[in-house]
């Protein structure tokens, strides 16, 4: 014996079977053989396990197999404290063997017993099939699916071994599941989440919202390293990470059309029967999600709410009716594209409902009486712009506000709502505090970068009179303009445009510092300020840089060292630049697309 059984040892029978769990030598696989003969399916530890679960869990098939003839389904039916039998850890391990032993050890037992047996529900309604489900076990469900044809069993929660699948990522097994099963595509959990639910509610599932969609490279930090990851993902997809994630996504979008043609109508997920009981229910109850009558909530609204444009066009594609529906507030789906201003959404939905919808559902007001103006106004804590950085944000929003505007017909923006208030004045109100924390960091990095510029440009005005080599004290000429003429030449150049840059800069950092901060100057004149002058602080930077490596060659000193040190400065500072620069040229690009917005916002405030 290994562990001895007198005094001070391991004494206990059940100890020693305890220990010998994990061992696969021929001594402990007998000493459990003979302790389950003894005492079969007593609990061996404090949680309720038998022998058989300590087993399975400890991946110990060879003494499984051992047991192999001595359990009888009866035993195998001995839940833990959990209430899970030793085949629901087979299939959250995904012990295809251990299944296979736990599910077949008495071999002359009845069809129906083995049926009973996978058929057990724990603690929480899981079947061992739902187990698997949600741990991804492929091999095992498919093993047990052959046992339990009743894959639409739920949990005591409503989820099914489809929303398992699902929840797991597993989105090769929840397809296999939704083809064979595709009633499971409309039962919903009891917090009305149907399988399509879950996929409306999770954008890092698709492209649109993973690590890798150019879309979100100004959201994340570090925007040179993520542009090489973009790079990576489209042209190298051998790559196990970004092949896992390429997969991820075309699989979910493959599980969202099975899902969707599913649909015989939108009619399932209608709010129009809910109408009377929102207009009448208290207002704090309508900051969750309303149900319809058959108790579940809309994927196309849950999809513009989080920004998911493949899901949402391939619902409006395949249900032409869904464009018509709108959710508990009376909001349509052009309201909900502009309250959330995802302007992919909001323009592709602009051109598939068609002109003469898209005037109508551009009119339409709400419940409360707002119109899509108002929508527009709402600073929403989810905006997908929120990320960019508070002065960023304010741009985007004042933007949007005015762009929405520019779509509508001119009278909208004076229309007043239940409460007496306009659009425009909703907005106002609304940015506030919003306009005020912009402010309020963008004069803080303004002062930075204020002192940074006049630096550069001292520094560069005092190298003028203090040129390599020193100045002829009787002409008053460089004394090396003669012999290094050309060289002097490009020295002083390139100091004058470091002077002329970093001026230039300081000049429009001043403009911002003086700014009024109103908010038409959002728009486009504050973007437009700082773009220039991180742009003129970059080149003087630079041109600090090259003028130095030029007097290093006037002095005929020129380290191969230094060389390779001003070529990695100017890689670090241009990185920083792109880092800086991306979101506001993003920003410029779009509203310099929209000439009539920007035009449009000194008449909207």
């Amino acid at each position: 014996m290994p562990y001895s059984t007198t005094a001070g040892g391991y004494n206990s029978r059940r100890a020693i079977a305890y220990l010998y769990v994990a061992s696969n030598s021929v001594a402990s696989i007998e000493y459990l053989r003979k302790y389950w003969i003894e005492e079969p399916a007593a609990e061996v530890d404090g949680r309720g396990n038998t022998l058989i679960h300590l087993l399975v869990i400890n991946k110990n098939l060879e003494a499984l197999k051992a047991l192999t003839g001595f359990v009888s389904l009866r035993q195998l039916k001995k839940q833990n404290a959990r209430g899970e039998t030793a085949l629901h850890e087979a299939a959250r391990l995904g012990l295809y063997y251990g299944a296979l032993v736990t599910r077949d050890v008495n071999m002359e037992a009845v069809e129906e017993e083995l049926e009973d047996l996978v058929a057990m529900q724990n603690k929480m309604g899981e079947i061992p099939l739902y187990v698997a489900a949600a741990s991804g076990q492929t091999e095992v469900f498919q093993l047990l699916e052959d046992y339990n044809s009743d894959c639409h069993t739920q949990r005591e929660d409503g989820c099914t071994v489809l929303h398992a699948a699902i929840l797991r990522e597993n989105y090769n097994m929840a397809i296999s599941i939704s083809r064979r099963y595709p009633q499971l595509a409309h039962k919903p959990d009891i917090r009305g989440n149907t399988p399509l639910n879950l996929l409306a509610t999770s954008p890092s599932h698709f492209k649109s919202g993973s690590f890798f969609a150019r879309g979100n490279l100004g959201r994340r930090p570090f925007i040179p390293l993520l542009s090489l990851a973009i790079v990576i993902y489209r042209c190298f997809s051998c790559l196990k990470h970004v092949d896992e994630t390429k997969q991820q996504n075309l699989l979910a979008e493959e599980l969202a059309r099975i899902l969707i043609e599913q649909e015989a109508d939108w009619s399932f997920y209608s709010y129009n029967e809910c109408t009377s009981q929102v207009l009448s229910a208290p207002e704090n109850t309508l900051k969750v999600p309303v149900k319809n009558r058959n108790g579940v909530c809309d994927p196309l609204i849950q999809a513009i709410e989080r920004s998911i444009p493949e899901l949402v066009m391939k619902i409006v594609e395949h249900c032409p009716d869904s464009v018509n529906c709108v959710d508990e507030k009376g909001r349509n789906i052009l309201h909900l594209a502009a309250e959330y201003k995802n302007l992919d959404i909001y323009n592709q939905l602009k051109k598939h409902v068609g002109e003469d919808n898209k005037e109508r559902m551009m009119t339409e007001v709400d419940y409360e009486g707002n119109t899509i103006v108002h929508q527009a106004s709402i600073i929403n804590p989810i905006s997908p712009y929120i990320s960019l950085g508070i002065f960023y944000a304010t741009c985007w929003d004042v933007f949007w506000f005015v762009r929405v505007s520019a779509d509508c017909l001119p009278y909208m923006r004076f229309i007043p709502n239940k409460e007496g208030k306009t659009a425009t004045e909703l907005f106002i109100t609304r940015s506030k505090r919003q306009r005020e924390d912009a402010w309020k960091a963008m004069k803080d990095i303004n002062g930075t970068l204020m002192v940074v510029a006049a630096l550069i440009g001292t520094i560069s005005f005092a190298a003028i009179f203090t040129v390599p080599g020193g100045y002829d004290q009787k002409h008053g000429y460089p004394l090396l303009l003669k012999p290094y003429k050309r060289d002097v030449d490009l020295f002083l150049g390139y100091d004058a445009f470091t002077l002329f840059a970093s001026t230039f800069a300081l000049g429009n950092l001043l403009s911002i510092q003086l700014s009024r901060f109103k908010v038409e100057e959002f728009c486009i004149a504050l973007p437009l300020k700082y773009f220039t002058a991180i742009s003129a602080m970059y080149y003087a930077a630079c041109f600090t840089v090259v003028t130095t490596l030029q007097a290093f060659i006037l002095e005929e000193c020129l380290p191969r060292l230094y060389v390779i040190f001003v070529f990695f400065i100017i890689i670090v500072l241009s990185w920083g630049y792109i880092d800086s620069a991306y979101n506001v040229v993003s920003y410029i690009w779009v509203a310099k697309t929209s000439r009539t917005v920007t035009a449009l916002a000194y008449q909207t405030f």
